[in-house]
């Protein structure tokens, strides 16, 4: 009788902690860091890096690909931006745009998203006061 309970106890918890969502899984994404003519292989790595991090925030989501194309992180920033925006105040040099594909998870509604579905093109819009400064996410979405 008290293995059958410890069994069942074992497996609520385990049921439990697997409902509770867990950190998203980036192992096994895609990392394409296209050539840039505005910043270093390590500057785009470590705007790659904090985009992961921010990434792995999301609860129960898989990560597919990242990737950063300069076309396209300019693009972004002639069509989107203004003087309320973000990155308003933000030199060329010291802004860049990553964009992800993922899946969510159950668990992922908790952060906004709607659970057991693709997202394709998700913007990571990335800021630093300098070249010599580190990387901060100041925005993420669709834009």
């Amino acid at each position: 009788m008290k293995k059958g309970l410890l069994s069942v106890c074992l497996l609520l918890v385990v049921v439990l902690l697997t409902a509770c969502g867990s950190a998203s899984e980036t192992k096994n994404a895609t990392i394409s860091l296209g050539p840039s003519q505005k910043f270093s292989k390590a500057e785009v790595q470590a705007a790659a890096d904090c985009a992961l991090k921010r990434f792995k925030s999301y609860r129960g989501c898989k990560l597919q690909k990242l990737w950063y194309d300069e076309k396209s992180s300019d693009s972004y920033f002639t069509s989107h931006l203004g003087p309320k925006d973000d990155l308003a105040g933000v030199s060329e040099g010291n802004a860049i745009v990553l964009y992800a594909n993922f899946s969510t998870g159950p668990s992922s509604s908790d952060d906004g998203f709607n659970p057991n579905d693709e997202y394709e093109g998700w913007s990571f819009i990335l800021a630093r006061d300098s070249a010599k400064s580190n990387w901060k996410v100041v925005s993420n979405g669709f834009g």
